[in-house]
């Protein structure tokens, strides 16, 4: 695989490509790294097309969340900062840096993540439902059922706040 990439790179410089398309060609293999799984490759990717183009948001942001797969958690911290002062209006990156501390079990970080991606996208289903999330684990029953209803009605066949909200309405009900 490591094969790949030199060979890759040599193949776009000989093709005449310019400095910001190169970038972009690493940026869209670190995509696909990303989403095969492959961690390593795709920060490698991520991490050369911006040394071409430091300026594009979206390749911190994935760098990031490539990190946070690799559980380098200050690494990806380090990334999602950048792609926000790069892009602050970007709810993907609050929404990602909302699911690294969901992972490292700070419930309160990732709430206000969520908070502020949903806050720039009212629309954003999955935010409202990991926030949803979050509070639950934070025994805030009410605020989760809130949330989970919200994406019902955005999404009136979301099977995953639906499921959430009858095992809510289980727990509220033997709260009683």
């Amino acid at each position: 695989m490591k094969k790949l990439i030199p060979a890759m790179l040599l193949a776009i410089i000989a093709a005449g490509f310019s400095s910001c398309q190169r970038a972009e060609a690493l940026y869209n293999d670190g995509i696909l790294y990303l989403n095969k799984g492959n961690y390593t490759v795709a920060v490698t990717n991520f991490t050369e097309s911006i040394r071409l183009d430091p300026k594009v948001a979206d390749a911190y942001l994935y760098r990031g969340n490539a990190y946070t797969y690799k559980k380098e958690f200050d690494k990806a911290i380090a990334d999602y900062e950048t792609a926000i002062k790069l892009d602050p209006k970007n709810p993907v990156i609050y929404y990602s840096r909302g699911n690294l501390f969901s992972i490292q079990g700070d419930y309160e970080k990732a709430i206000g993540e969520y908070t502020q991606a949903v806050s720039l996208d009212p629309k954003y289903t999955q935010a409202f439902l990991n926030r949803g999330t979050a509070y639950e684990y934070q025994k805030e029953y009410l605020l989760a059922f809130g949330d989970w209803e919200t994406v019902l009605v955005l999404d009136p066949k979301n099977v995953f706040a639906s499921q959430n909200i009858d095992r809510i309405k289980k727990v509220l009900d033997a709260q009683e």
